[in-house]
């Protein structure tokens, strides 16, 4: 049984390392922990590896808006 425990615990202090609080949303330290995988996989089978970034300008600032009208109703 204590190894369940331990074994929920992890995956749940492993979701917190890689996703944002806030929003639930994968974070940089997940992005980057990803991108090794992938450019690693794409040198391994000689294929290109493109990557496209998208900046949202003041998303945090708007889930953090809504988050908060939902919990105070």
């Amino acid at each position: 049984m204590r190894t369940a425990e331990l074994e929920n615990e992890n995956e749940r202090l492993k979701s917190l390392l890689l996703t944002d609080e806030l929003t639930g949303l994968y974070n940089k330290r997940f992005f980057y922990l990803q991108l090794e995988v992938e450019t690693a996989r794409a040198r391994c089978n000689g294929q290109p590896c493109t990557l496209i970034a998208l900046d949202l300008d003041n998303f945090k600032n708007d889930a953090l808006v809504k988050s908060q009208i939902s919990i105070n109703g």
